[in-house]
């Protein structure tokens, strides 16, 4: 992965179809619209079975465009995902949590970094992406407006 290309931080709501459990996914793309991640023509793009998100509606709730590029994307993934994260996976495990079949998942990109939470969490986990969003977004202005008081 280049440092110098900019990658989006996303947070995404999976809703299993058959018992109507909601997961959350915490991850990173190259893609502006989240939701082309999961599509079929990148599965089959990447090898995997274009079939592999059947079972999900799948919904973006929140997304930060990461200008550091990846190394700011990864970090803030380790914040959310990692060991000492704010949601770390300890013994989670999806096929149980939504009552299927061990292993139904396990070639599922991206199933290691599903995670159960409370609505609290998952409202909480949501606010602090859309909060960076607001924070760059009138850092930008600031930056704009100093530019046109210089001209």
């Amino acid at each position: 992965m280049k440092n110098n290309m900019w990658m989006k931080f996303y947070m995404c709501a999976f809703l299993h179809k058959t018992t109507g459990r909601k997961l959350y996914k915490f991850g990173i793309t190259k893609f502006m619209d989240v939701l082309k991640r999961f599509s079929k023509e990148e599965s089959i793009r990447y090898g995997r079975d274009p079939d592999q998100y059947d079972d999900f509606e799948i919904s973006c709730l929140a997304s930060y465009v990461c200008t550091g590029g990846a190394k700011q994307a990864v970090a803030l993934e380790r914040q959310y995902l990692g060991s000492d994260g704010k949601y770390p996976k300890g013994n989670f495990i999806v096929e149980t949590a939504l009552n299927e079949q061990f292993g139904k998942y396990s070639n599922m990109s991206g199933v290691t970094e599903l995670r159960y939470l409370t609505p609290q969490q998952a409202f909480e986990a949501g606010q602090s992406i859309r909060d960076m969003v607001d924070s760059l977004q009138a850092e930008h202005k600031v930056e704009k407006r100093m530019i046109y008081e210089q001209n």
